[in-house]
């Protein structure tokens, strides 16, 4: 059994227990995110029934993440890796189910078809993407495009540990997404140690991602946040009742 203890509203605290075993292992690596504000009606229509917005100082937010997922194997599978390497960037915004803090992810593109087959088939949104991603040294200079339409280009270096505020805290400490699948709301639990933050020297940004009625620029980003890498492990899509996901 899996443990974790999450806040919650109007509550100190509350505990997922996860009775199943994970099932996947992935490294993300140099992970960049892109937080904007927004308010709660533009994101009410497209999260899922039995959640509502999450709210940080009365502010709704929608994050663009992208990263390299590594070394992609099954449990006690450790030499199998039964997808490869790829780039994924996810458009996510922040909800609430059952006092439990989550995400939900609106956009989803992968650069492997492989990916995304396995994904789609266990309810996730993902589609195929098209990406270029350059680094002259770590995290020196990176670059994403999916069409001609929606693209992000930066160039920043990654600094020194970051000591995050409350603000880092509630937009990168995620443990579990909520997910409309043929018309139940799941729970796809992750785990992973918390983020190791670093701050970023960003020398260029640009950005445009459209999403239906959803527009998201650079002139309008509010912070970045950056990450080497996450070990993390993934489970089956669950029922959620509460504190408890049940298998």
């Amino acid at each position: 059994m899996f443990n974790i203890t999450l806040p919650v509203r109007n509550a100190d605290q509350i505990t997922i227990r996860r009775s199943i075993p994970w099932l996947l292992h992935q490294r993300w690596q140099n992970v960049v995110f892109f937080h904007w504000k927004v308010e709660p009606a533009i994101i009410e229509k497209y999260i899922p029934v039995n959640t509502e917005p999450d709210l940080f100082e009365d502010t709704c937010w929608l994050s663009i993440v992208l990263f390299s997922s590594m070394n992609n194997h099954l449990k006690k599978m450790p030499s199998i890796h039964i997808l490869p390497d790829f780039y994924e960037i996810n458009l996510r915004t922040y909800v609430v189910c059952k006092r439990v803090p989550g995400i939900c992810f609106l956009d989803i593109k992968a650069s492997s078809a492989m990916a995304v087959l396995v994904n789609r088939l266990l309810g996730l949104p993902y589609k195929k993407g098209r990406f270029s991603r350059l680094q002259k040294t770590e995290c020196d200079d990176t670059f994403y495009h999916y069409n001609d339409l929606n693209y992000i280009n930066t160039r920043y270096k990654a600094g020194s540990p970051l000591i995050k505020t409350a603000k880092d805290l509630w937009l990168t400490e995620r443990y579990v997404a909520f997910q409309s699948v043929k018309n139940n709301t799941l729970a796809f639990p992750v785990a992973h140690k918390p983020w190791p933050l670093q701050k970023m020297d960003v020398s260029s940004v640009d950005i445009y991602w459209r999403f239906k009625n959803l527009y998201l620029a650079n002139s309008e980003l509010n912070c970045m946040h950056f990450a080497p890498a996450a070990e993390v492990n993934l489970w089956y899509p669950q029922r959620f009742n509460g504190g408890q996901i049940n298998s």
